[in-house]
């Protein structure tokens, strides 16, 4: 398994991620909530600027991030927000967590995942928004 905060040190680093990775990414994941909205959001792994920025139709963000410099920066960043909640960890490692979450907010469920972190091609995610939209 990989060592998720000395990723988030190579992340935070590399310029080819920081400067066309990240912003080709996010365009996508943009474009794709606008076809596919939802009202509750779960990202898996945030880095220094989660989507829940550049998002502000929803009633609930949820955010998973292992990373201890992302959790934290995350955690400062949305510390007035009520509408979004931050967990510290593996997505695989809170499935508990995240399911008390389910249950506080009365179901629904939780349907849009940041599936970059999953794999990697934008042409997945969108089969896989499509079909669970």
């Amino acid at each position: 398994m990989r060592d998720v905060n000395d990723y988030a040190e190579k992340y935070t680093t590399d310029d080819f991620e920081n400067e066309y990775q990240v912003k080709y990414r996010r365009k996508k994941m943009i474009e794709l909530v606008k076809k596919y909205p939802h009202k509750n959001i779960l990202e898996t792994g945030c880095a220094f600027e989660s989507f829940a920025k550049f998002f502000d139709d929803f009633d609930h963000f949820t955010i998973v991030e292992p990373a201890d410099k992302f959790y934290k920066n995350a955690v400062e960043t949305f510390k007035d927000r009520k509408d979004i909640e931050i967990v510290y960890g593996l997505f695989e490692d809170n499935i508990a967590q995240l399911n008390d979450i389910l249950k506080r907010r009365g179901g629904g469920g939780i349907r849009l995942y940041n599936c970059f972190v999953v794999a990697p091609r934008v042409r997945t995610t969108d089969r896989f928004l499509e079909k669970n939209h």
